[in-house]
C-alpha cells in the first residue's frame, strides 16, 4: 500500500500509520422513544410525517457513529424527502389504476421505470451530501447516465413483467405469452449482477473532500458470493429434509409396530423440520449481507488523493455466523413482541456492521481537512440543494 511518507524529506520522521475502527454508541433504550414517536406520528398523519421521521432516525444513527473520536452528522431536509416521496407514491398508486384505466396503469409503470435510475442517483447523492464529518460533507459525483446504464436491462425486464400480463388479462384476449413468465427468473438472476454494478458505482464515485474511494471489487467475485450463499443454504435445507424424512420414518415405524400409530412422532418431527426450513430461508439475506460487507470493504476498497495516490484501505471483519444468528434472533423477538423489538434490532444490527469496519491509516484526514479550508464550495452546495431530492428508493 502506498502511503504519504514525509520521511523522504531530510530531517523528517516517517509518518506512522494510524489505524482506526468505527465505534457505534447507540442503545436500544435511547432509540426506542424516537422510534415509537416516529411510528405514531407517521400513522396519525397518514405518512406525511415520514420524511421528518427519517431525518430523526438518520440523525440518531449518524450522531452515534464515532470515527477517531468524532461523530458523523446528518443534515437532510425533510421537505425535499417529502417531495421525492410524493412523486414516487403517486406513480406507484397509479399502477393499481388498471380497473379504472389500463393505459393509465401502463403509462405509470413506464414513467416509474424511467424515473427510477434518476431517483436512485439523486437519493444516493442526497444521502452523502447531507452526511458530514468534522463539519465537512461527503459527496457523490456519479452521473445520471451511468445510473441509467446500470439499471436499464433490469428495469426493462421488470416493466415487461408488469405490463404484458396486465394487458393480456385486462383485455381478455388470451393468456400472456409463455416467455413472460421466464422474465421473473431472469430478474432473479440479473439482480446479483445489478447489485454488483450498483455497489461499485456507489463506491467509485463517492468522496470526502479531496479523499476519493476506489475499489478492486469485481462482478465475478460478487456473483460468486451469491452462489456460495445459495449453495450453503440449499445444502442445509437438503440435509434437513433428508434427516427429517429418515428421522420421521425411524420414529414412526417402531411406534406403528407397538401401538399402531406413529403419527404424533412424525408430526412433531415435521414441525421441527418446517421451523428449521424457514430459519434457513430467512438466513439467506443476512448471510449474503455479511459476506458482501467483508468482500466490499476488506482490503478491496481504498482511499486515494486527487492524484490517485493510495493513502489508506478499508478493513472489515464482520463475523458471518454471529451476524446470521443475530438477524434470526432479531426476527424471532420482533415477531414475539409484535414489532416492539424492532428498534433494538436496528441498533444491534448497526453496531455489528459498523464496528466491524476500520481504516488501515487515518493520517490522511488531516490533509483532507486542511485542503477543505482552502476550497469554497458554497455554490456547489446551493446547486445540490436546489436539484437533489431523496426519493427513498
Amino acid at each position: 500500500m502506498t502511503e504519504l511518507n514525509l520521511g523522504d524529506q531530510p530531517g523528517s520522521l516517517p509518518v506512522i500509520p494510524k489505524p482506526i475502527t468505527v465505534q457505534f454508541t447507540g442503545h436500544g433504550a435511547d432509540y426506542f422513544p424516537i422510534w415509537i414517536t416516529n411510528l405514531l406520528l407517521t400513522v396519525l398523519t397518514f405518512g406525511i410525517y415520514g420524511p421528518w421521521a427519517k431525518v430523526r432516525r438518520e440523525k440518531y444513527f449518524s450522531q452515534h457513529t464515532i470515527i477517531d473520536g468524532d461523530a458523523l452528522d446528518y443534515t437532510g431536509n425533510p421537505v425535499k424527502i417529502l417531495i421525492g416521496r410524493i412523486i414516487t407514491t403517486v406513480l406507484g398508486l397509479l399502477l393499481y389504476a388498471k380497473d379504472f384505466s389500463l393505459w393509465l396503469a401502463v403509462g405509470a409503470a413506464v414513467a416509474l421505470a424511467i424515473i427510477i435510475p434518476f431517483a436512485m442517483q439523486r437519493s444516493l447523492r442526497f444521502r452523502l451530501h447531507n452526511t458530514t464529518y468534522r463539519g465537512l460533507r461527503f459527496g457523490f459525483n456519479g452521473s445520471v447516465a451511468k445510473s441509467y446504464a446500470i439499471a436499464a436491462i433490469p428495469l426493462i425486464l421488470g416493466t415487461l413483467t408488469f405490463i404484458v400480463p396486465t394487458f393480456f388479462m385486462e383485455t381478455n384476449t388470451k393468456e400472456p405469452p409463455i416467455w413472460i413468465f421466464f422474465s421473473f427468473a431472469g430478474l432473479a438472476l440479473l439482480y446479483p449482477i445489478f447489485h454488483a454494478l450498483w455497489r461499485r458505482y456507489a463506491i467509485e464515485y463517492s468522496h470526502f473532500g479531496t479523499a476519493y474511494l476506489r475499489t478492486t471489487l469485481s462482478t465475478t467475485r460478487f456473483l460468486s458470493t451469491y452462489i456460495f450463499a445459495a449453495l450453503i443454504i440449499g445444502g442445509i435445507v437438503a440435509a434437513i429434509v433428508g434427516i427429517g424424512l429418515i428421522g420421521g420414518l425411524a420414529a414412526m415405524i417402531p411406534a406403528m409396530m407397538t401401538t399402531g400409530s406413529g403419527g404424533t412422532s412424525f408430526f412433531l418431527i415435521a414441525i421441527a423440520g418446517v421451523v428449521l426450513f424457514y430459519a434457513c430461508i430467512l438466513s439467506f439475506m443476512p448471510l449474503v449481507t455479511a459476506m458482501l460487507q467483508n468482500l466490499c470493504w476488506n482490503k478491496t476498497t481504498f482511499v486515494t488523493t486527487t492524484d490517485g495516490t493510495q493513502v489508506s484501505e478499508f478493513l472489515s471483519n464482520l463475523h458471518v455466523r454471529k451476524f446470521v444468528f443475530l438477524q434470526l434472533k432479531n426476527i424471532i423477538l420482533t415477531i414475539l413482541t409484535f414489532g416492539l423489538y424492532r428498534p433494538y434490532a436496528a441498533i444491534a444490527t448497526a453496531r455489528a456492521k459498523l464496528q466491524a469496519i476500520g481504516l488501515s491509516d487515518f493520517n490522511f484526514i488531516e490533509m483532507v481537512m486542511a485542503d477543505s479550508e482552502k476550497q469554497d464550495s458554497a455554490l456547489g452546495d446551493e446547486a445540490i440543494d436546489l436539484l437533489d431530492f431523496d426519493f427513498s428508493l
